[in-house]
């Protein structure tokens, strides 16, 4: 990993640490009767005029049978009051909804937009421009599209998840949730997700055709005319995106596109020296779902609860298909390489401790340890998630089971622990 891409990565994993408040110690577990946000996704992850971006919240902790309030709001200009996130105005802030997820859209956008001139007159600020300066750079791109060199590069949906109970047991409305303050962080968490803002429609893809595209025999005189290529990534200027043989899919930065999070693996069993080698294995991100040098690499379906034994430990690897995302476009030297996303990814369980919090996509495994049992011996059930972060907007996340019962001697108690579900995988032994 280049020094650049190291300290992108560092800086997310500060931002992850306070995005959505509070104190744990480790930030990894997941403790019974504390509500905690693990994460919220947006898909798309940017909010576009040819679709509503919906949201969607994973919370944990909360205990079973719990009733929880939702509170989203759409605002275009936010401010940090003792920590948290506040629209700067009333005017500006549009209700979401007050259910698990919420959807976004351009109509919010521009509701919103519409105070803003007003808002910024009462504060005595002058509003951002929303709009682009006309003259010899203006192009297609700025001229349909008034965000293309907008002083809204990005806004916010601020969120709210608490306990019922902290509202006398009836949730309410979406103003005065977000305006009640989280007092109690072990039942009630605020936060916001931030959302890049784009008004351009993607046209439909074809092949690239030199003889029908834009001739840039003649430089641009714009310094940068972004556009989006059909290969999803962001030229600086038309002449490039032509020079790279693509085809056009919008005016503009091409949005910012949630990570793909396919699966993950677990490696079974560990041993003294590979626990020792983790620091410098660097698997191939892109084909890792079955690693033939290492035995005991397999996928992990979603839908299967593995069987292990107190004080077990595994390795577990996130899975992507190639999913990190060039997002500053091609520089002006040609000879530049393509910048690319880091990864992030935050692990989280109910019991046990993970050999770190978080990893990223150059080191992305990670290895758990389960608890030991109480003494009266009974199974424990754990869940795991794996929260992906792009180091922009994007989110996605993966969930597991882990039982944990007492170790019988059986002879699968040396097996895979895939192959002690009921019915076994294949290729896992006959009982």
């Amino acid at each position: 990993m280049q020094p650049a891409q190291l300290a992108r990565a560092l800086a997310l994993l500060t931002a992850l640490t306070t995005a959505c408040g509070g104190n744990y110690d480790p930030p990894s577990l997941i403790e019974p009767d504390k509500l905690r946000v693990l994460g919220v996704r947006a898909e798309p992850a940017a909010i576009t005029m040819s679709a509503e971006t919906t949201l969607t919240v994973l919370e944990a902790g909360a205990p079973d049978g719990t009733s929880l309030c939702y509170a989203w709001a759409y605002c275009p200009y936010t401010w940090t009051n003792n920590g948290a996130y506040t629209c700067l105005d009333d005017a500006l802030q549009i209700a979401l909804g007050t259910t698990g997820t919420a959807q976004v859209g351009m109509a919010e956008v521009l509701s919103s937009l519409s105070h803003a001139k007003d808002v910024f007159a009462k504060l005595g600020l002058q509003v951002p421009s929303t709009t682009s300066a006309s003259g010899p750079c203006q192009s297609s791109a700025t001229a349909t599209n008034p965000f293309a060199s907008s002083g809204l590069p990005d806004s916010y949906v601020l969120f709210q998840v608490a306990e019922a109970s902290l509202f006398g047991g009836t949730c309410p409305d979406v103003k005065t949730a977000l305006a009640t303050p989280c007092t109690d962080r072990q039942k009630c968490m605020q936060g916001f997700k931030r959302l890049a803002v784009s008004a351009a429609t993607p046209s439909a893809c074809g092949p690239f055709v030199a003889a029908t595209d834009k001739n840039c025999a003649i430089a641009d005189p714009c310094d940068v005319n972004q556009v989006c290529g059909c290969d999803g990534r962001t030229y600086d200027t038309e002449c490039d995106r032509v020079a790279a043989q693509v085809a056009k899919r919008a005016d503009g930065a091409c949005p910012d596109q949630n990570p793909a999070f396919p699966g993950v693996s677990i490696y079974w069993p560990l041993t003294s020296n590979t626990l020792e080698a983790l620091g410098t294995l660097q698997p191939d991100s892109h084909t890792y779902a079955l690693d033939p040098a290492r035995t005991g690499v397999v996928a992990w379906p979603e839908d299967v609860t593995i069987v292990v034994h107190p004080d077990d430990a595994f390795e577990m690897l996130p899975l992507w298909p190639g999913t990190a995302e060039e997002y500053v476009g091609k520089s002006t030297d040609p000879t530049a390489p393509p910048v690319y996303e880091t990864l992030l990814f935050s692990w989280f369980t109910t019991g046990g401790t993970w050999t770190k919090d978080r990893s990223y996509d150059a080191y992305p495994e990670n290895v758990l340890t389960v608890p030991a049992l109480a003494a009266d011996g009974k199974p424990l059930p754990l869940t795991i998630w794996v929260v992906m972060r792009d180091g922009r907007n994007g989110t996605s996340w993966q969930q597991r089971h882990v039982l944990v019962t007492p170790s019988v001697g059986d002879p699968l108690d040396q097996v895979h622990p895939l192959c002690r579900t009921t019915p076994p995988l294949p290729g896992c032994p006959a009982k």
